[in-house]
Formats: C-alpha cells, structure tokens, sequence
C-alpha cells in the first residue's frame, strides 16, 4: 500500500515544488521580468538637460531592484528623456519632489520653474 500512496503523491510534489521554483526565479533580481522594466539604463541618461522650459512634465521611479531611482522627463514633442538622478540637476529634481512638494503631483511645475530665471 505505500508504493501506491507514493505514486500518487510524488506529482503532485514535483507540481507544487516546479510552481514554487517558478515564483521564487519571478521574484527574484535575476528576473527578465524587472530587469526588462527599467526604462533608464546605464549609459542611457543625460546628466543635464537646457533649457528646462522644453520639459513638459516628470516621473520619478523610486525602486529597489538593480534599477535604482529613475527620473524620466517628457518634452512637449511627447519625447522621453531619462535624467541621471546621481547628478547635480537630478538631484534638484528629486529632492524638489521629495522634501519641497511631498510628492504631490499637482504641484510638478514647481519643481521645474525652479531653475527658470
């Protein structure tokens, strides 16, 4: 009698452990699935962009996969321009977002008049 509960329970183990594995790889930092989400690759960023009226608006991604902090300008011609938020302007930019406006994304052109003489 054990023979036969052994069949029938070794599939159904091999199921839930291979679904297991799959979530665990999904999850993990290693997974084409984040690392595919990262709009601002190395290389890929500006480290500063003039005149800042060409900005029509700003995300900034706050996440903690090999991605970092991303900050992605849109230009009035719907243009997608990744800032490097390591240097001078980026960090404006996000300690503007951050500390001044608390995130408050009805109060974004604020922190783009702020380098506007």
């Amino acid at each position: 009698m054990t023979p036969l509960i052994t069949m029938t329970f070794m599939p159904r183990a091999l199921c839930i452990f291979g679904a297991m594995l799959v979530i665990c790889l999904q999850l993990s930092n290693g997974s084409p699935g984040i690392a595919n989400s990262c709009k601002c690759l190395s290389g890929n960023s500006i480290d500063f962009i003039r005149p800042l009226n060409k900005i029509k608006d700003f995300s900034i991604q706050e996440r903690e996969n090999q991605c970092g902090t991303e900050i992605i300008l849109t230009t009035y011609n719907q243009k997608e321009i990744c800032l490097n938020a390591e240097k001078h302007q980026g960090k404006r930019l996000y300690d503007c977002w951050t500390k001044k406006i608390l995130k408050d994304e009805s109060r974004k052109q604020e922190c783009l008049r702020r380098g506007r003489k």
